[in-house]
């Protein structure tokens, strides 16, 4: 898809954190928010129509995750990475921010973080500082078989008290 970069689509009004949140936060309403995961630009075509298809159903309750949703992961990141991931290993975050606050609470403890990374890592983040994650394979910390510690399947989605406090 070729992106028209010099469109501009104005959000205002729309719901759109980034431009909601200048008033409350900032004090003005005039400013160019920069954000990199919401950025102004269209969606593409072939996801909108995907959607369209999917809200022609109408019922739109809990769903699963579909063996494609963790083989294209597995894919990417095998492609990118290198690295063999399992099924079991993958989790999903609604968002970039919640991501990062979920791996403060399992990698940290209370404590106290510096001022801009507790304002950015969002509420959860506040009174904990960085605690080292040590291997469960060789009780090191750091990297085991090319895997992090969140992505090591006894890991994931659960506090291990021997290794986070």
């Amino acid at each position: 898809m070729q992106y028209d970069f010099d469109e501009i689509i104005d959000r205002r009004g729309t719901g759109a954190l980034k431009y909601e949140a200048l008033l409350p936060r900032w004090g003005r309403d005039d400013l160019l928010p920069l954000w990199v995961a919401d950025m102004d630009f269209k969606t593409p075509p072939f996801i909108m129509e995907a959607l369209r298809r999917r809200c022609e159903h109408e019922l739109l309750g809990y769903t699963v995750k579909p063996p494609a949703f963790f083989e294209a992961i597995r894919g990417w990141v095998g492609r990118r990475h290198g690295w063999q991931v399992e099924t079991d290993q993958i989790g999903f975050a609604p968002g970039i921010v919640p991501g990062i606050s979920s791996a403060i609470q399992c990698f940290t403890r209370p404590g106290a973080l510096p001022d801009g990374f507790r304002a950015y890592a969002g509420g959860r983040a506040r009174m904990r500082h960085v605690h080292p994650v040590q291997s469960p394979q060789s009780g090191r910390p750091g990297l085991e078989s090319g895997r992090t510690g969140a992505g090591s399947g006894n890991l994931r989605g659960k506090r291990n008290p021997g290794h986070f406090r």
